[in-house]
């Protein structure tokens, strides 16, 4: 079975990502765990800074209310929305298209107020999508959940794995933390009822005063 990965190659201060992927593949659980360190490579990849430690935990493992967004399998927006009562909406950070697949690091925050929620990585098979959700993806004003919902395009949820991660400088950034956290998120794959990939997404959670532990 050929399965996605990529390569990172550093040409002097040029950091060059070479992205092999099959959108045919049917994926194994047991390999999608190995996707963790592929996403956070796509996460941190641009700027060529290096991840903070982090490691993969058992889902019941998982404090309140985390586990509660973390541990299904539904889209991670319509999750946010049911649990904030507010829209989500896109903000893309960086997006890079080559050969048929999307790559992006985005945060997720909700509507009026604005609110960032969620950061991480997604990487989508675009020729697994009609015209019109290629489009609304591109145009990147919509989580993908959204487009999927919008243009009612079916899919499976399938969380691989979790972890807990050390919030960096560039975490911090892009949730506007002013102290350390540790972080809690999830490896997903969206596939379509045939089990080809339609998006592998990295997802990590915001802290919540609320937390247990």
């Amino acid at each position: 079975m050929i399965t996605p990965h990529s390569v990172l190659r550093v040409i002097g201060q040029t950091v060059v990502f070479i992205w092999i992927f099959n959108p045919d593949a049917k994926m194994a659980v047991s390999e999608n765990h190995q996707l963790i360190q592929d996403l956070i490579g796509v996460f941190y990849g641009w700027g060529g800074s290096s991840p903070p430690p982090y490691r993969t935990i058992e889902s019941a493992k998982i404090p309140e209310p985390y586990h509660a967004l973390l541990v299904h399998d539904r889209d991670m927006t319509s999750t946010l929305e049911k649990y904030y009562g507010r829209k989500i909406q896109l903000q893309p950070d960086y997006t890079c298209e080559n050969d048929g697949m999307l790559m992006r690091r985005v945060a997720l925050l909700t509507h009026n107020p604005h609110r960032i929620v969620e950061v991480g990585a997604i990487r989508i098979a675009m020729r697994r999508f009609g015209p019109a959700a290629a489009d609304l993806i591109r145009h990147a004003q919509m989580p993908l959940g959204a487009v999927l919902r919008e243009c009612d395009v079916r899919y499976v949820s399938s969380p691989c794995a979790f972890f807990q991660i050390a919030s960096d400088e560039l975490l911090r950034r892009m949730l506007n933390l002013t102290a350390s956290h540790h972080l809690y998120g999830r490896q997903n794959i969206l596939s379509d009822s045939e089990g080809h990939s339609l998006a592998e997404v990295l997802e990590i959670l915001s802290p919540m005063e609320n937390a247990d532990g």
